[in-house]
């Protein structure tokens, strides 16, 4: 957000100091479903015990099976998304349908329970943001939402 303030004090080329829109927007896709992921899970849930945890390794593995689709390893943005779509209708193929892994004792966020934890996740950021930028956190979410937010989710202010 303060790139744009930063642009405009040092004058250079608009955008110069700020991530491509598409970009950012799929950090913030991938930021909120990493809160409500974390957020649906008891304070005693240990994602490193289970079978299929949040480990780096299965990640690291799937993105070499992807890597075998080219021959030099090395995968465009278009070679990546065709090799995951092949690889993910293998794996549809078998997995049960409707197949999601759950324990007994994970219970899923209502709308109010994450629209709460959302809220207070965007104040602790636009917190941290303002004590960086010294700018006011009511001028930056105004700004953030001018900018980006507007089509995943409304904010109450």
């Amino acid at each position: 957000l303060t790139s744009s303030q930063r642009e405009k004090e040092q004058n250079v080329a608009k955008g110069k100091f700020q991530l491509a829109h598409q970009t950012r927007r799929n950090l913030q896709a991938v930021a909120l479903s990493t809160v409500a992921m974390c957020a649906s899970k008891s304070d005693d849930w240990d994602a490193f015990r289970h079978p299929h945890g949040l480990s780096e390794i299965h990640i690291e593995r799937f993105f070499g099976r992807l890597r075998a689709y080219s021959a030099s390893g090395d995968l465009s943005a278009r070679q990546l998304w065709n090799a995951e779509a092949v690889q993910m209708r293998r794996l549809s193929k078998t997995k049960p349908a409707g197949h999601v892994p759950t324990a007994a004792e994970e219970t899923p966020l209502n709308a109010a329970q994450l629209r709460s934890c959302a809220q207070n996740a965007l104040n602790a950021a636009l917190q941290l943001v303002s004590q960086a930028s010294g700018i006011a956190s009511g001028n930056l979410l105004r700004e953030y939402m001018a900018e980006s937010v507007g089509d995943f989710f409304e904010i109450e202010e």
